[in-house]
């Protein structure tokens, strides 16, 4: 999960930083993607909700639907490189904005359902640190994303969507190890069953006790041994009784 979050830090921001890479208007680029983060919304409401998609098969199908964008990006030519003259600028342009837009649209759901998807993972006794931890790792893909799209642009024009698009397809795959939370009960702690075998200093394994059993045995004896000093304390007041009247005869 944790590489999970990196790639959708990395994609997510790649994207937007790659903007002016579609060619055309930089700011109506940017714009048009993230208009295309607003159905993802709702999308993504509905698909973790979906008996056949859940939360796994979302998360790995939209990291999937991203990268490949990103690929597929690289094959339409960037219309900023033709001639005003050249037939077919304008529907390069568009099939850059779109496929920029749609990947945008997929890895934004992928991150959201990634937010249900990883409290269901973690028990309750871990999850604030596990929800921590992979919030920094997918910061540290945000500060790598500019690395990506404008550094390796200047080693090659194809490199950055390639790199992206290489992360969004392996992070998809290996998000499927996963288990799927759609209907089940959250784990409260990290050990499930308090009766399992343990090993002693000796590295023997022996049974560990169960904690409600112990607890009422403890319970038991300390009853038990608070009734014998009231007997005790009572046949001692009964002796002194017995003396003090045998004394006053």
């Amino acid at each position: 999960m944790c590489f999970g979050w990196f790639t959708q830090g990395l994609v997510y921001y790649g994207i937007s930083y790659s903007a002016g890479e579609l060619g055309g208007n930089l700011y109506a680029n940017f714009m048009l993607g993230s208009v295309a983060e607003v159905p993802a919304v709702f999308f993504g409401i509905w698909a973790c909700g979906n008996k056949w998609l859940g939360r796994k098969r979302t998360v790995s199908g939209s990291m999937m639907g991203a990268s490949i964008c990103c690929i597929a990006l690289n094959l339409v030519p960037n219309p900023d490189g033709m001639d005003a003259t050249t037939d077919g600028k304008q529907a390069a342009w568009i099939s850059r904005v779109a496929l920029g837009s749609i990947g945008k649209f997929f890895i934004a759901v992928s991150w959201n359902c990634s937010y249900v998807w990883s409290v269901e993972l973690f028990p309750t006794s871990l999850r604030a640190q596990g929800m921590g931890f992979l919030e920094i790792t997918s910061l540290i893909g945000a500060a790598t994303s500019p690395w990506v799209a404008k550094g390796l642009k200047k080693v090659h024009p194809l490199l950055p969507f390639i790199v992206m698009g290489a992360f969004g397809l392996v992070a998809a795959v290996v998000v499927l190890w996963l288990d799927e939370t759609r209907g089940r009960e959250t784990l409260e702690t990290h050990t499930t069953d308090t009766t399992t075998e343990t090993e002693n200093s000796t590295g023997n394994p022996v049974d560990a006790v169960d904690t409600n059993n112990h607890t009422k045995d403890n319970t038991n004896h300390s009853h038990n041994r608070i009734d014998s000093e009231s007997e005790n304390k009572s046949e001692s007041a009964v002796d002194w009784n017995h003396n003090r009247d045998s004394v006053a005869i």
